[in-house]
This record gives C-alpha cells, structure tokens and sequence, in this order.
C-alpha cells in the first residue's frame, strides 16, 4: 500500500533554501530565476556528500545576500542634522515621499524622533550629520546605521534615546505600510526659544522618578510588619464580654472572604492607590496608527485605527487598575478631540464610545514582535446607577 503525504505540510516543515532569494541580488539577475524545489527535502539527514553540498550552497547563498550592496538614488535621500542633547533630527532638505506622514514641525522645520530618523536611516533615505559643535573625532560625514543606533537607541526611556523595544515595534509596523506616529497620550512636548533645546519629557516617568523609592518601601512594610498583628489579632478570642454587641458583627468577624455590595465597588484611577510597582507606569498608549488611507492629515490626523502599547516580555502583565487607567485616558482624548471639532452645546448629553481597544505589542529578547488585543466594553461603569 503506497505511503502518501500532505504536500503542504513538507513545504511547512521544509529548510529554507536561500539560494532560491539570489536571483533577486546584481551578480545573478543575467542568470535565469532558480525555481524552488517542491516535493522531497533538499536537506534530508542522508549522511552523503550531497547532502553536506547543499546546505554549504544554502549557507553561502545567505552571506552573499547579506553582502549586497543596497543602492538608493540621491533623489530620494533626505538630509539632516542630528542632535545629541535633544535626540532630534533637523531635516534640512527634503526629498521623496517618507515626510509625508513622519516628522512634526519645530520653530517651522521638519523635526524627526529617534525612531523615525533611525528608520529612515535604515532604508537609506536620510543621511544624518551630527550638530555644529557636537562633531566627535572619529565620525565623519553622515551617520551610518551603526552610528545612529548607538546614539539613538539606549536603555533609558528619556526621549532622547527610543528603547529598543519601541524601535522593534515602530519598525515592524512602518514596514507593513501602517502610518505610526507617537501619541500625544504619552509624551508633552515643550519647545523652546531657537536659542534654547527642545526638551521631551513624559508625565509617568516624572512621577515614577519621585515617587519609585516610597512605591518600593511602603509594600515592603506593609507585608513585613502586618502579619504579626494580623496573627494577633486571629488569637484574639470573639466571646470577651463588650466586643461584639449583635450577631451581625460576630458573622463578620467569622467571615473569611469579605462581601461587597455592587454599590460599594468603584473603579479608582489613584496612582497611589493602585499603583504598587513602578513597572506599571511604563504601560502608556506609545504609538498611534492609521491605515494608509489617501484621505489621510497629517494637520488633522483624526482618531487612530489602533493604539498600540509597547512592552516587554520580561515586564509583567498590566494589572486591572493599569488597564483601567489606559481606557480612561483614551475616553478623555476622545471627548477632548470632540469637543474641538463639534460645539459645546452638541455635545450635551454625549459620551465616548462604550468600547474602546488596545493593542500590546510584546517584544522578546530576539526582537520579536506579537500583539495582543484587549477590549474594554465599558462593563466597569455597571455600577454608576446602583
């Protein structure tokens, strides 16, 4: 009885064979277009010679890919000037079709973010030079790939440096044609007299500054120095004469899972409150995104097709007040953008939209980028009429 296999599941299961991608590289396209191979694996663990010729053809076909030489024309390189105690990148000249949807404008010139002057760099449309009076001996000319992320990406989230994180996931969604802008939800930017820097803080990273010391002690003492009166007070027998007075506070005290009424549970946004572990701050709506509509401002970009939060697979997960702070946020931008654009009077009686979604785009430690949905239906405020 003959032995047959799904065709699909050996292409699936199939070593990958570069030499297939060299027809696209300048020293093979004179050559006619090698056509994959389909049926039995080219690498099947036989033992022979052939086998071992292969994969050393796969393996070189995969460095002389790498080697390539990317060619862009001069007439579609932007040029600018880098700045290393702003982050910002200058655009002096500006050329092809990338700034029409990347940059913001700063004392009337195109100003770029690290990640978008990193990524334009990476695609060889940007040849950034560094600013007058910040030259370095040993850099010459404009900034190569390498230069740019050394100076660009960097550990500390202060704006000045994008985190490796974000760059991976601003990256990833440019090069499947998402037009991605940092949301005014989490940066507030001061720009100064022409003489002066442009600074970029972020509201939560001030906050976390001051306030990670007192949010560390304060959990510590209090899981260090209440149990023992916890345990105390359990010894404590409930019959002594003049501590209970009616049978309702003795079944509270017997009971061991507290009851709640729908009434008494109100959502808190308290940073104080809720907020326990510094790495919570981190989570902020970090990128917005649009579909690459032909209608599409960038004066008047309108309400994002997603907001995307950036993390790590090392951070923990947000916790149900972090979530229910990022919603809120989003309610307040929403009912703020509204009210510029419909009068005051329309908007009696109106309300944000009761569902409301968030992308996480969680990154791993090989650059990996996957994202998770989570949808808020509003199912919190079932308790404002009770």
């Amino acid at each position: 009885m003959a032995h047959t296999t799904d065709p699909e599941l050996d292409v699936d299961d199939e070593q990958p064979d570069f030499r297939a991608l060299l027809a696209n590289t300048s020293k093979c396209r004179a050559n006619a277009q090698i056509i994959p191979r389909r049926g039995a694996k080219d690498f099947g663990p036989d033992g022979s010679d052939k086998q071992a010729e292969l994969i050393t053809e796969s393996r070189d076909a995969l460095i002389t890919l790498i080697k390539e030489e990317r060619k862009v024309s001069s007439k579609n390189v932007c040029h600018g000037m880098y700045s290393l105690r702003t982050g910002l990148t200058r655009i002096d000249t500006i050329r092809g079709n990338y700034l029409h949807n990347m940059g913001h404008t700063v004392a009337g010139k195109i100003t770029l973010y690290p990640e978008e002057a990193l990524f334009l760099v990476s695609r060889g449309a940007l040849a950034a030079v560094l600013e007058e009076g910040e030259e370095e001996a040993y850099t010459t000319g404009p900034l190569s790939f390498q230069q740019a992320w050394a100076r660009m990406v960097g550990e500390d989230d202060d704006w000045t440096r994008v985190r490796f994180e974000r760059y991976q996931v601003y990256a990833y969604l440019k090069r499947l044609g998402y037009i991605t802008i940092r949301s005014q939800l989490h940066t507030t930017i001061i720009t100064l007299p022409s003489s002066s820097q442009a600074l970029v803080y972020t509201r939560n990273q001030i906050i976390a500054r001051f306030l990670s010391p007192l949010l560390w002690v304060l959990p510590w003492l209090y899981y260090t120095l209440m149990p023992w009166q916890w345990k105390l007070w359990d010894l404590r027998s409930i019959t002594k004469p003049g501590r209970y007075r009616s049978y309702a506070t003795i079944f509270s005290r017997l009971q061991i899972i507290p009851s709640r009424t729908r009434s008494s549970i109100k959502p808190t946004t308290s940073l104080l409150a809720t907020q326990f572990f510094p790495s919570q701050l981190e989570y902020t709506i970090d990128f917005d995104v649009y579909k690459p509509l032909p209608t599409w401002k960038k004066s008047d970009p309108g309400e994002p097709d997603y907001r995307v939060v950036v993390c790590s697979s090392r951070t923990p997960p947000p916790t149900l007040p972090t979530l229910t702070r990022l919603f809120q946020t989003i309610r307040t931008d929403y009912l703020r953008r509204q009210s510029r654009r419909v009068p005051t009077a329309n908007l009696q009686g109106g309300s944000a939209p009761t569902a409301t979604m968030i992308l996480f785009a969680v990154v791993d430690e090989g650059g990996g980028v996957a994202f998770v949905r989570v949808t808020d239906d509003g199912a919190f405020d079932i308790s404002g009429g009770l």
